[in-house]
């Protein structure tokens, strides 16, 4: 089972790594030149050293700026890293140009890690909830199973109909089992078998076990061009379809009161 919209922000959370890990990178060689004491001594170096520092802050700057607009696509991460302000503070014995434009681009710095671990909070929170969305779709509720071979309609284990060899009940049901969740034509059942049915679908339906609640949750397409197999049914199903419940203690007390012999 993929979890498909955690699986997306993977590649975002990576790209943005491998940027981050880049502006550190380049940062530390800009430090090398900028912390120079010697550029204290020589104005043309210093100011060639701080623009060369500020143009690659602002290619960097840029870059991300890109990035998180295309990938994220979300105005929010792009502001959160433009928000970049001066605290003040400064790197002692070194030029206030080049000291400022090294903490400009800490902040920087700073403020793409902090959106990697939003991101990242956001994709394990999509992931507990896609897991969440998994176990429930995967949590059957009710389910009908149905033996060919024993012609024994079951539903949680309760017996609801054993229809009797080729008949219009054992027909029926037989080819809407094999295409559950599905609608289907009765007159494309009628046609596979070559017969045409003399009782009517909801009476077959009936005869199969699924009267009232039962035939509401299980058959939710039944009349005479028509019907409809739903199974199994989940809770996420059940909810979002408001079903009723079926009363698993009625259907025992009636299975036991019945020898199920449907023709």
């Amino acid at each position: 089972m993929k979890i498909e919209e955690s699986e997306q922000l993977e590649p975002v959370i990576t790209l943005l790594d491998v940027q981050l890990i880049t502006g550190y990178s380049e940062l530390q060689e800009m430090k090398k030149e900028g912390f120079d004491t010697n550029l204290f001594k020589d104005n043309h170096k210093l100011e060639a050293t701080t623009k060369k520092i500020q143009n690659a802050l602002q290619k960097w700057a840029d870059d991300t700026l890109k990035i998180l607009k295309v990938s994220t696509g979300k105005y929010y991460y792009q502001y959160h890293f433009l928000d970049v302000r001066g605290d003040g503070m400064c790197y002692p014995n070194v030029p206030e140009k080049i000291s400022n434009a090294v903490m400009r681009w800490e902040h920087y710095l700073r403020k793409l890690e902090e959106i990697i671990f939003r991101l990242e909070d956001e994709r394990n929170l999509k992931v507990r909830r896609e897991i969440a969305e998994i176990e429930n779709q995967a949590d059957i509720l009710y389910e009908v199973k149905y033996s060919e071979h024993s012609r024994e309609i079951k539903l949680n284990s309760i017996l609801l109909a054993k229809p009797d060899f080729e008949s219009e009940n054992e027909r029926l049901f037989t080819y809407v089992y094999s295409k559950q969740n599905e609608p289907i034509k009765v007159s494309d059942i009628e046609g596979y078998y070559k017969i045409k049915f003399k009782k009517s679908i909801s009476d077959i339906i009936r005869d199969l076990g699924f009267k009232g609640k039962t035939r509401q949750v299980f058959f939710p397409v039944a009349d005479k061009n028509k019907v409809m197999f739903t199974n199994p049914i989940s809770k996420k199903y059940f909810i979002e379809n408001d079903l009723p419940v079926i009363s698993m203690v009625n259907l025992r007390d009636t299975a036991r009161d019945s020898e199920l012999q449907v023709g």
